[in-house]
C-alpha cells in the first residue's frame, strides 16, 4: 500500500500563492518562502532562538518575515504589544512614540529614532488594523540579520515581522504578508528605504 501523501508545507503554499520560490529545509534551517514585492525580497521562515538563563537553555521558535533594504539615513523602530516582557533587544536612542490613535497607543509600545517618520508610517488605518489582528506581533527594523543572527553589512538593514510559535494558518500568514507589503509601500513613500537583494539562497 502506498504511503499517504505528505501535506505541502505552508511556505510552499505561500510561495505558490504569491508566485515566489520555495526553498526546502537545509540542515538546521527551516524551509522558506522567498517572495517578491515590487523590487523587494521577503523571506518567510521559522527560526528557533536559544537563550541561556542560569544553567538552563531556553528555546523559542518564531515565525518571521524579513525584508532586506538599504538606507543612507537609518530609521529604526520597534512596535510590540503593551505588557510584553520578553523583549529580544533594546533600541538605543529610541523615544516612546504616540501616534494619536488612543486604542492603538494603549495596545502597543512604539519606539523609534524619528517620531515624524514613525507617525507617517502608521498613519494608515489598514496598517493599524492589520497589526491589531496579529496577536503578539513584533515589528522592527534592525542592522542584524533576522533579528537574532549576524550583523549586516554597513548600510544594509532589515524590516522584520515575527510572532512566537511555528504558525501554519494560511489566512493569518497571508494577512501578515499583506501587512509587510503595506509597510514597505509606506516606507517607500517617506523615502526611508531602498531595495536590495543579498540572500544567496
Amino acid at each position: 500500500m502506498p504511503s499517504p501523501q505528505k501535506e505541502p508545507s505552508i511556505w510552499n503554499i505561500l510561495a505558490k500563492t504569491f508566485e515566489g520560490h520555495y526553498i526546502e529545509k537545509q540542515s538546521y534551517h527551516s524551509d522558506k518562502a522567498d517572495l517578491r514585492f515590487k523590487d523587494f525580497q521577503i523571506l518567510c521562515d521559522y527560526y528557533t532562538a536559544y537563550r541561556t538563563v542560569g544553567q538552563t537553555t531556553v528555546q523559542k521558535t518564531y515565525t518571521r518575515m524579513v525584508c532586506p533594504y538599504r538606507s543612507a539615513n537609518p530609521f529604526f523602530f520597534q512596535i510590540y504589544p503593551q505588557g510584553f516582557l520578553d523583549r529580544i533587544g533594546t533600541l538605543l536612542g529610541a523615544q516612546d512614540i504616540l501616534i494619536g490613535n488612543e486604542a492603538f497607543d494603549r495596545a502597543f509600545i512604539i519606539k523609534g529614532n524619528d517620531p515624524y517618520k514613525i507617525t507617517s508610517l502608521l498613519n494608515d488605518h489598514t496598517i493599524q488594523d492589520l497589526i491589531q489582528t496579529q496577536r503578539g506581533l513584533h515589528i522592527e527594523t534592525s542592522d542584524q540579520h533576522g533579528i537574532w543572527e549576524d550583523k549586516l553589512p554597513e548600510g544594509t538593514y532589515e524590516l522584520s515581522l515575527y510572532l512566537e510559535g511555528a504558525l501554519d494558518m494560511e489566512e493569518q500568514l497571508k494577512a501578515l504578508y499583506l501587512l509587510c507589503t503595506k509597510l514597505l509601500t509606506q516606507l517607500l513613500k517617506i523615502d526611508a528605504i531602498h531595495p536590495i537583494y543579498y540572500y544567496s539562497q
